[in-house]
């Protein structure tokens, strides 16, 4: 083998990318940053207009517990309180009937816009806390699992090979009811009831940021890197993975090759595999299931709009809401969101973000900010208008007209909103796709079906290739801002494994699970 220039090379700084990176730099490895754009943070990143800074896609990273856990990932990396946050509240709203998504007295709420379903309710949340239980025992006892509840693991196992629309339909009659949890998971058609289970267990007290969006994470994460003696190439986009004998041994930037021992790819895993890799080191079964079997999660419309007033103006305090006009067709305006070739449904449903005003430094004093959002098909409408590969007047057009009827959707509830917006930032899948370089814009990897969910081929930290390791939303179980970081730790003691040291983070062990015990 080469002589190497880096311990690690990394390529992306992603939270993924820059989790890896900065455990890495924390146990002495010599660690290179690849980035292809001018900035760090991948969907963490900010983006300014105007004297608005407004965050791209993350805009909370959980409650207290995901908080807990970001707060002692930093503490292992030697930085201990160095953020403040943002605390603000979540609601979800459909039709007539809204319910605060984080409060503990949730079940309770319910019961009272729906007293028929009063005994269901009991047994549903009942049966979801007994699964996710199961499921917390068994992900912590993965080689004794000799005292697991039969019960639960009844339940369990039900639940893994069904839908989130079957799991609901089992317990109610009550649609409307069905559409509000629905919501308060954030459920998109085809996806695994385990993610409702997960979703609802962890709903607990209000959720947080950073004051400085979640890029400012990524920054601490960087020092770390930076105060060890690695170092970031921004710019720089790896065009390929050097293999030999079956190892990666290092990257290729601008034509230059760098040798390392490991490669992390925090990028794409249909780039990772078949551009930078290539096809021909890689199993035709595992490449058939990337290009043919697992689906990629949706992408996203957003409209970012700074106001020429404070948010109190308009009858709001910095909260966010999951908005559905109605519930008699919440399941399949989904559907109709994400179908490619679709149209805008007049009933569309529409994510609404205030929260970015409880952080100071977002836009100019007396000043605010509003966010919208849905999940939507990468060729909606007619592929957006492109005409042969190019973004232009139609798809220009087509942007335009999707926000204002973003915008008129939610006038009523945010009354006179029309009047005070001075800046308008609009993306579209295809906007994702170009600042993110994920396939499609896709924000959550792979979409979190049944069929993926028991696929025992599915990604995980440890790559096909020796030295190769995955740390992104691709990779891990159900993605987001917590899961991604606590899968970069896992890659990373995996690492440490490799080259037979036992000074691991285990930070599942020594943190999530003590956590999970008071839940």
């Amino acid at each position: 083998m080469v002589n190497t220039d880096y311990d690690v090379i990394v390529i992306g700084s992603g939270i993924g990318g820059l989790s890896s990176a900065s455990a890495m730099a924390n146990k002495g490895y010599k660690v290179l940053v690849c980035e292809a754009g001018g900035r760090i943070g991948g969907y963490c990143q900010s983006f300014e207009r105007k004297g608005f800074r407004f965050n791209s896609s993350i805009h909370k990273i959980g409650g207290p517990f995901p908080r807990y856990l970001t707060e002692q990932f930093l503490s292992l990396m030697g930085e201990s309180n160095q953020l403040e946050w943002t605390e603000f509240e979540e609601y979800v709203q459909v039709g007539n009937i809204k319910v605060n998504a984080g409060s503990k007295a949730m079940k309770e709420d319910l019961k009272k816009h729906f007293p028929h379903e009063s005994t269901q309710l009991d047994t549903f949340f009942f049966d979801i806390q007994l699964a996710f239980k199961e499921l917390i025992y068994l992900e912590k006892n993965r080689n004794n699992i000799t005292a697991f509840n039969s019960a639960a693991m009844k339940l369990l196992m039900q639940y893994q090979v069904i839908t989130i629309e079957q799991l609901l339909h089992k317990y109610f009659q009550d649609e409307h009811l069905r559409g509000i949890l629905y919501a308060l998971c954030d459920g998109t058609p085809g996806q695994s009831a385990i993610v409702l289970v997960v979703f609802l267990n962890l709903l607990i007290g209000n959720s947080v940021l950073p004051v400085g969006g979640a890029e400012s994470i990524l920054n601490i994460m960087l020092k770390v890197v930076e105060r060890a003696g690695g170092n970031l190439l921004l710019n720089s986009r790896v065009n390929r993975i050097l293999v030999e004998e079956g190892r990666v041994v290092g990257v290729e930037v601008d034509g230059k090759q760098i040798f390392s021992r490991f490669v992390v790819s925090n990028a794409d895993i249909y780039t990772t595999y078949e551009k930078l890799i290539g096809q021909e080191h890689i199993s035709p079964r595992f490449l058939h299931k990337l290009q043919k079997v697992w689906q990629s999660s949706s992408s996203c419309f957003s409209v970012w709009l700074g106001l020429d007033c404070p948010i109190q103006n308009l009858g709001w305090n910095g909260q966010n809401m999951s908005y559905y006009q109605k519930y008699d067709r919440l399941f399949e305006m989904k559907k109709d969101l994400l179908t490619p070739g679709g149209k805008l449904p007049s009933d569309t449903y529409c994510w609404i973000g205030t929260s970015a005003n409880l952080d100071p430094t977002s836009s100019p004093n007396g000043y605010s900010q509003v966010s919208l959002g849905i999940p939507i098909s990468y060729q909606f409408e007619n592929n957006w208008g492109i005409e042969n590969g190019r973004r232009g007047t139609e798809y220009r057009k087509t942007k335009k007209r999707l926000a204002e009827q973003l915008i008129d959707s939610v006038e009523h509830i945010l009354p006179g909103l029309k009047n005070h917006i001075i800046v308008t930032t609009i993306a579209s899948p295809h906007t994702f796709e170009r600042y993110s370089l994920n396939t499609g814009g896709a924000y959550l990897g792979f979409a979190f079906n049944p069929s993926y969910l028991q696929d025992r081929m599915r990604p995980e930290s440890k790559g096909l290739l020796q030295g190769l390791y995955l740390s992104s939303n691709w990779s891990s179980m159900g993605g987001g801002f917590i899961k991604v970081m606590m899968e970069a730790l896992r890659g990373a003691d995996l690492m440490l494994m490799e080259d037979k040291r036992t000074d691991f983070y285990d930070f599942q062990n020594q943190y999530f699970f003590e956590q999970m015990s008071k839940v």
